[in-house]
């Protein structure tokens, strides 16, 4: 841990009365001193040799990530077939229309 740069503010408030019995607040910002660095002792030094016993993140090239391929583009849209008809509809036409439909005497 070390110290950081940051100021820390504290809040003033003076109390004071008016002619009319009213109470107002006027506020001021203090500023408290930065802290100071703490010094380390040869023995915490001394620790930062039995870190490198502690287990790490293995880096040998099998156990990598493998590099990202992009991707393949997205696919294109088709164009439209037109079906175009250059001719008249032919529609069922018999001979005798009549002959198509039964008719049922009751």
């Amino acid at each position: 841990m070390g110290f950081s740069g940051k100021t820390y503010h504290q809040f003033d408030r003076k109390f004071s009365e008016t002619t009319e019995g009213k109470k107002c607040v006027i506020t001021g910002i203090s500023l408290h001193s930065t802290v100071k660095p703490i010094s380390l002792s040869s023995s915490a030094v001394s620790n930062t040799e039995d870190e490198d016993l502690c287990p790490t993140t293995p880096t040998a090239d099998s156990v990598r990530i493998p590099t990202v391929i992009p991707c393949p583009p997205a696919p294109k849209k088709r164009k439209l077939t037109l079906k175009v008809s250059y001719g008249p509809r032919e529609f069922f036409s018999p001979p005798d229309l009549e002959t198509v439909f039964i008719y049922r005497t009751t």
